[in-house]
């Protein structure tokens, strides 16, 4: 038997989402739900951004008909997270999403100091 080598991220959604019923699909209807509402979005808000039809977002979201490749990178686009995050099981999410999407785009140096701050937070945090 041949093993399957999976070049890029294309490649393996094109091979994950032939199957709807697949537990990615339905982590990544999940991940659109999610990261949506984190940015405080409806479906036709999104839809909107995307200038597609509000019915396609509630099709992704039930997984009644997966996102394509492209959708998916214009989705990462418009809700600023990683496209990868949307196939991930321990993708951050929630308050931790939030913090990766503001410091997306900093400098290291300026990175480097809400890291040094957050090392503080958790010292001190764990005194109380």
């Amino acid at each position: 038997m041949m093993a399957l080598k999976i070049v890029n991220f294309t490649q393996l959604w094109f091979l994950l989402s032939r199957d709807p019923v697949n537990p990615i699909c339905e982590r990544v209807a999940t991940r659109i739900r999610e990261f949506r509402k984190l940015r405080k979005l409806s479906q036709s808000q999104l839809a909107e951004n995307m200038n597609m039809a509000t019915n396609t977002v509630s099709r992704w979201e039930t997984q009644a008909h997966p996102p394509s490749v492209a959708d998916l990178e214009k989705l990462a686009e418009v809700l600023n997270v990683p496209a990868v995050n949307f196939l991930l099981e321990d993708a951050p999410t929630g308050k931790a999403n939030e913090l990766l999407a503001v410091v997306r785009g900093f400098e290291d140096n300026d990175v480097d100091e809400v890291i040094r701050y957050a090392h503080f937070r958790r010292a001190t945090s764990v005194r109380r």
